[in-house]
Order: structure tokens, then sequence, then C-alpha cells
């Protein structure tokens, strides 16, 4: 499984989907994992969008079906602001260069990626950071990679996206709502 690729996939998917703007089916409940918002204060008038948040999960699927993939999104459709978060777990061994690099390479492959960070350089724990734009909006993500004791990749990734309605409005909510997202803990040393 390619833990890179399915996070990357998750800013794509999900501005894909948010940019057709199709209105969300009634509340459908989403499988929740322990907390599917991670530590993000989503606002209380940001709702639940199971489609962003299905296209998001689909996409991680599509890529690598052998993942367990678990997939929310929020967003104030009238200003036009999405935030979606993907937790992944994988099942096959990987190195974190690897999964990095892979990541990459799959955002730079669907978006224009204009700021990408990626800290520290540790073997079994990463956090990644980047600004993109493409299929008609603009957004930040935050991805938190770690690998277990076995070398089996884990990740958690938030994307907040916005298209051209208010802009400025969703980017001025976008930074402190990634800020917030709890990033994965590095595996404990073996003695």
């Amino acid at each position: 499984m390619d833990v890179a690729r399915l996070i990357g996939v998750l800013a794509l998917a999900g501005c894909t989907s948010a940019a057709a703007d199709a209105p969300p089916p009634a509340a459908e409940a989403i499988a929740a994992k322990d907390e599917p918002r991670h530590g993000i204060d989503v606002p209380a008038v940001w709702k639940e969008l199971p489609t962003v948040a299905e296209a998001a999960s689909g996409a991680a699927l599509a890529i690598a079906a052998d993942a367990e993939v678990h997939a929310h999104a929020w967003g104030e459709t009238a200003r036009g602001c999405f935030l979606a978060i993907v937790a992944l777990d994988g099942v096959r061994r990987d190195t974190m260069a690897g999964v990095v690099k892979t990541m990459q390479a799959a955002i730079d492959d669907g978006l224009e990626v204009q700021e990408w960070t990626s800290s520290p350089d540790a073997e079994d724990h990463a956090e990644l950071q980047a600004r993109f734009t493409g299929h008609g909006t603009r957004g930040q993500l935050r991805a938190s990679l770690v690998l277990d004791a076995r070398r089996i990749p884990h990740a958690l990734a938030a994307a907040c996206f916005y298209n051209d309605r208010q802009p400025s409005v969703c980017e001025n909510a976008c930074t402190p709502l990634l800020a917030q997202l709890q990033l994965l803990e590095p595996p404990p040393a073996t003695p």
C-alpha cells in the first residue's frame, strides 16, 4: 500500500468534489474513527459534507484497497470553504523517505504546489505541509506520518481548501484550523 499517494489524493479528491458544489445528501452517517476531527475545532456554521468525505475515501481506496481509511469533511458551502480529514493505516512495510517522496509526487501530479515543507528528517515520523492550487480551488494540506515498530505506515492528513467565492475569508479560517490538527505521535523508542 502506498500511504503517501493516498494522502496526496486527499487534497485532489476533496477539491474535485467540492468544486462540483453538489449539495450534500441528507445527514448520512459516515463511519467514524475514534475522533473524526482530530483536535480541529470545526466552526459551528460549517456543516458535515459526506460527499466530500466519500470522494476522499474513495480516491484513497481506489489506489490501495487494502488500506484502512477513515475520512470526514465539513464546509461552509455558501462561502466556498471546505475541510477534509483522512486517517490511514497501512498494511505493508515502507520507509519514511519513500512515503514522503511519493506523497510529494502525488500532490505535484494533480495540483500546483506553491509551498512544500517536510520535517523533521526522522526515520519513523514526519510532518508535511503544502499550499496548493488546482481544479478551481486553493488550499493547504497538513499531514502527520509515522512508521510503527514493524515499519507499517500510519497517516493523518487534513486539507483545507476554498474556491473563489470568498477566498480571503476561507484562507483566514484554514490556517488556524490546520494548526489545531493533533499530529500522530512518533512510536516509542525501542530499548
